[in-house]
């Protein structure tokens, strides 16, 4: 059986974080209004659910700067849901640079977040990315990382897609590595055994 909150206060919150959690999940699903931008939500959701990276999810804002060798940086509050049906706010900060490719110009941007990550603490350390962008004004992007050394519960290497939209100039395709942070916002009590 679960435990109540102990005061209102903490039922606020709990309330509060749930709603949270939930308005990510709606965000992820619509990220711009009408029937286009829906289908683009149910079909990443989709390939989410088949892939298995639907274990953390998010939004996040990013930017880059290059002139051959480029650098970059993301912030990103997720959603992650843990093995024993868990919840985590967490607001993850990285920064990284090219190794190789092409990245010439710069960037803004906003998107989503889908990792098969079930902790916070896999999605921490360094990472090893692989990306592209084009813009001439308004642009797209996109970035698969693989966490280096990092397993989620079953035991598969832990990987993080991302993408939206930006404004900037130029266009990049390239690879590199990053190094990645974070903080635990919220977390649900953890469940005893038999509960």
């Amino acid at each position: 059986m679960r435990k109540e909150a102990g005061s209102e206060d903490e039922a606020l919150t709990v309330s509060l974080v749930r709603g949270i959690g939930r308005g990510l999940g709606i965000f992820n699903r619509q990220p711009a209004p009408g029937l286009g931008a829906k289908l683009v939500g149910t079909v990443i959701d989709g390939v989410a659910e088949c892939t298995g990276f639907n274990t953390t999810h998010g939004v996040a804002v990013s930017g880059s700067l290059g002139f051959g060798v480029g650098v970059g940086g993301e912030v990103a509050l997720v959603h992650t849901r843990t093995p024993d049906g868990r919840s985590q706010i967490n607001l993850m900060y990285s920064g990284g640079s090219t190794a190789a490719g092409w990245d010439f110009g710069g960037s803004a941007n906003v998107g989503i977040v889908k990792s098969n990550a079930d902790d916070i603490g896999q999605l921490k350390g360094t990472g090893w990315d692989k990306g592209g962008s084009l813009h001439a004004g308004v642009g797209l992007w996109g970035n698969h990382q693989n966490a280096i050394g990092s397993t989620n519960a079953k035991g598969e290497d832990v990987a993080t897609f991302s993408g939206g939209i930006g404004i900037g100039l130029g266009n990049e395709v390239s690879t590199g590595f990053s190094q990645a942070n974070g903080w635990t916002l919220w977390e649900e009590g953890k469940k005893k055994e038999g509960e």
